[in-house]
């Protein structure tokens, strides 16, 4: 599979943002196409929103490494909550 990431300079702010393509990124979760294209339509997952040039979908992987360490943290959270409560 040919590798679709792209390294952009176009933000001053973030010089070294690294971006993917839908397919690419799918890949790089361990997901499918179709998967990819329900995480980014449901509002309540929040996923970060692609940016559209010429009609081609990019993802900034930064802020899906940070959307899914987020998602880490929030969950560990829960099951933590949840545990003290069956022992109390």
């Amino acid at each position: 599979m040919k590798k679709q990431l792209m390294e952009s300079t176009a933000p001053a702010d973030r010089p070294n943002a690294r971006w993917a393509r839908n397919t690419a990124l799918a890949h790089y979760l361990g997901i499918t196409v179709m998967g990819l294209w329900k995480w980014q339509h449901d509002p309540e997952l929040a996923f970060p929103q692609p940016t559209v040039i010429n009609r081609t979908c990019y993802t900034d992987l930064d802020e899906v490494d940070t959307w899914m360490r987020a998602r880490v943290v929030d969950l560990t959270k829960q099951r933590i909550a949840r545990r003290r409560k069956a022992a109390a």
